[in-house]
């Protein structure tokens, strides 16, 4: 995993990248799991804490999206997720 951030010094754009090791990347993600499903964090807080996308100030909330609005093996994973909790309906608007 590759993670970069730029920035402006004195006008001279500068990125700067780091590289995390597979092994790495794999021991954070158990360790994020481990904390969200033993109920020590939640996902929002988590998100906000860790994230190095921009979503991390929404807490993680990626918000809607349809097709080809997201990196391709992103959006294919997504796609193919189960319905966790099915769709609530109602029969009345309040």
């Amino acid at each position: 995993m590759v993670s970069c951030s730029a920035s402006s010094i004195g006008g001279i754009f500068v990125t700067v990248c780091f590289v995390l090791l597979q092994e790495e990347a794999l021991a954070k993600i158990q360790h994020f799991r481990q904390q969200l499903t033993s109920g020590q964090s939640e996902f929002a807080k988590l998100a906000s804490e860790e994230s190095h996308c921009s979503s991390a100030k929404r807490g993680g909330d990626l918000g809607d999206f349809g097709p080809g609005q997201m990196q391709k093996p992103f959006e294919e994973a997504t796609y193919a997720l189960k319905v966790i909790i099915p769709p609530l309906h109602v029969s009345a608007v309040c």
